[in-house]
């Protein structure tokens, strides 16, 4: 039963990543899309500014 608990714990984290991923994925292509780069830098080094962003431009 601890292996069971152990793949499903794993599972639920690579799913987290890949949403986490995804997000930051949108967001990265619509700052790109609106031309700015220094907003995107900021995302990718502030976890606050990144969070500010998503709720900015609605990325969810």
């Amino acid at each position: 039963m601890c292996k069971a608990w152990d793949n499903s714990m794993k599972q639920a984290k690579d799913e987290g990543m890949a949403e986490g991923e995804d997000k930051l994925s949108r967001l990265i292509s619509h700052l790109l899309t609106l031309g700015k780069t220094d907003e995107i830098l900021s995302a990718t080094k502030n976890a606050v500014i990144r969070n500010q962003l998503y709720e900015k431009y609605s990325i969810s």
